[in-house]
Order: C-alpha cells, then structure tokens, then sequence
C-alpha cells in the first residue's frame, strides 16, 4: 500500500514538474534536432502534420554554425516545399511561433544545384487562395532563382 502511494506522489511530481506537457513538444527543444531531420527525411512520403510542424520549428538562426545541419535541413525544407506546398503555406500562416525569418533566408539560398526551383515556383502558384506568406514564398523562390 505504501509503494504504491509513493509511486503515485512521484508520478504526479513529476507531471507537475514537467509542467503539464504531456503529449506536447517544447518548440525550443526542437531547434537544430537532428533527430526531428531523420524522422521527417523518413515519412516525407507520408507526412503528417505534427512531424510538419516539428520540422519548421528546427529552424533557428543558432543552426547556422552547424554546417551538416543547415545543408540537410535546406534540402529538406525544399523538399517539404516542392511535395506539399499547400501545407507548407497553411503551417507559416498558422499562429506557431516558427523562425520564419531564417526560414525565408533558407529558402533564398539552396545549397543543392539540383533542386527544381521553377518546379517549386510553379507548385507554390498552383496553391489557393493567394496569401501574404504565398506571396513572400514566391519572392524567396524568385530571389533564389536570380541568383542561379
């Protein structure tokens, strides 16, 4: 009898503790996780939208210095973009607190050659209806495409 109040005052020590957050995922844990990069490179295929929204919260301007990070999850952020461009717009209009600004720098300088970007242009067009976040998607695509 005794163990098992012990057990339970330690298993509520510990959700009071941990504030609550069963079941939720702490936006700051998830900055430049390579693991979040493993899991979304595996279920491109099959995306949903919590591993979505992990994935845009791994984008941080403290990344930066962490070359082998920043290469694969531009890659992949043009990837997310070129499959699902409607989701990508309806996740950076949505009230998450994302690192759009780095995000956008992202997506101005891909570090693959081989990535289709009038594909992704055309993708990003095709999306309804147009928006603020479309119409700033298209300028980074644009500005990237200039440069190449």
């Amino acid at each position: 009898m005794a163990d098992k109040m012990i057990k339970k005052i330690i298993f509520i020590s510990i959700f009071i503790f941990t504030g609550f957050s069963f079941g939720q995922t702490n936006p700051d844990s998830l900055k430049c996780n390579r693991n979040i990069l493993l899991e979304f490179d595996n279920h491109l295929d099959s995306l949903n939208n919590k591993l979505a929204k992990d994935f845009l919260h791994t984008f941080d301007k403290s990344c930066s210095n962490n070359v082998e990070f920043s290469e694969w999850s531009n890659e992949l952020l043009f990837q997310f973009i070129e499959h699902y461009p409607d989701i990508f717009i309806k996740l950076l209009s949505s009230k998450e607190n994302f690192d759009t600004t780095y995000i956008y720098k992202n997506l101005e300088t891909p570090v693959n050659d081989g990535i289709n970007l009038e594909k992704i242009r055309a993708n990003i067009k095709s999306v309804k209806p147009n928006s603020p976040i479309k119409a700033k998607l298209l300028e980074c695509i644009n500005n990237a495409i200039s440069k190449n």
